[in-house]
């Protein structure tokens, strides 16, 4: 992910993910810090496990998998991977460029569509 200022303002924030785990002083993963957080609302079905998230070779990996987790005081029925710089870094005047990709279409439809929050 990269982060600049539009115009001739420098590269601010950038992180390419080739180390072999997250940068911790980078990314927290959760939503209201690390381990193993709730949703924002109770139209999440899934706790964010920071084991569902992997970094290597230039790709940030984060997975959704069909199993039961508890978070919150509630009991989910999915586990899935959540990064954000939240407290660890922030610009108002940044534009975003993620760059990603979706998984691959199962008969022609794509059952689950990633979220990427600028």
């Amino acid at each position: 992910m990269r982060v600049g200022v539009s115009g001739s303002w420098p590269l601010i924030f950038d992180d390419e993910f080739n180390a072999t785990s997250l940068d911790a002083s980078r990314w927290s993963t959760g939503w209201f810090g690390s381990g193993i957080t709730q949703g924002v609302n109770s139209y999440e079905l899934d706790c964010y496990d920071p084991g569902q998230v992997s970094e290597g070779g230039g790709e940030l990996d984060l997975a959704l998998v069909a199993r039961a987790e508890s978070c919150g005081g509630a009991a989910e029925p999915y586990s899935s991977g959540l990064v954000n710089p939240d407290g660890k870094f922030s610009s108002p005047t940044a534009s975003t460029r993620p760059a990603c990709g979706l998984p691959a279409a199962v008969n022609g439809q794509i059952a689950n569509w990633p979220t990427v929050w600028a």
